[in-house]
């Protein structure tokens, strides 16, 4: 079952940020879509499966492409 997740990252500041972040979380196993990347809101909102998702891995990913991921 697939499902919206809105993943905030913060140290984004402009569109090159946003695709890193998109690229990155596009080759998780449990990204079926990222749907948008937004600077200004300083978010991420995916298309997940439910069954394979691991927040702490998608973080990780963010954190790896020098973004963070807060809370």
């Amino acid at each position: 079952m697939s499902t919206v997740l809105n993943l905030p990252v913060e140290g984004m500041t402009c569109g090159g940020c946003a695709s890193s972040v998109r690229r990155v979380l596009a080759e998780d196993e449990a990204v079926l879509e990222v749907l948008e990347v937004n600077v200004a809101e300083r978010r991420a909102s995916l298309r997940v499966d439910e069954a394979r998702l691991d927040r702490a891995r998608l973080a990780q990913r963010v954190e790896d492409a020098g973004f963070s991921v807060p809370g």
